[in-house]
């Protein structure tokens, strides 16, 4: 089974930069909860976990590199950092570069 992946019309993500603080703490942690949840299953089942996605691992790499920009006028208060760190963690699992 496939589970869906939000599909954005390109560059709608980008409406982020103008959202509020209180949007933009949703926003990470929802995408940090995504992140640690997909970095726990492709350490537990590998990488191939990643097929039940409609978006291939680097297209779910860059999606969160994007988030994490979009956000991160707000980093001294919403955990953009973490998302960094975390995006980084799966992109290094599924050998993204």
């Amino acid at each position: 089974m496939l589970i869906p992946v939000i599909r954005w019309p390109r560059g709608q993500w980008r409406h982020l930069t103008g959202a509020s603080r209180e949007i933009a703490l949703v926003t990470a942690a929802d995408k940090l909860h995504n992140l640690r949840a997909q970095i726990g299953d492709v350490r537990r089942d590998g990488a191939e976990t990643m097929k039940r996605f409609n978006a291939s691992p680097d297209r779910v790499v860059w999606y969160s590199s994007q988030i994490a920009a979009a956000i991160g006028h707000y980093r001294d208060t919403v955990p953009v950092a973490e998302i960094e760190e975390a995006t980084a963690t799966l992109a290094g699992l599924l050998g993204v570069t």
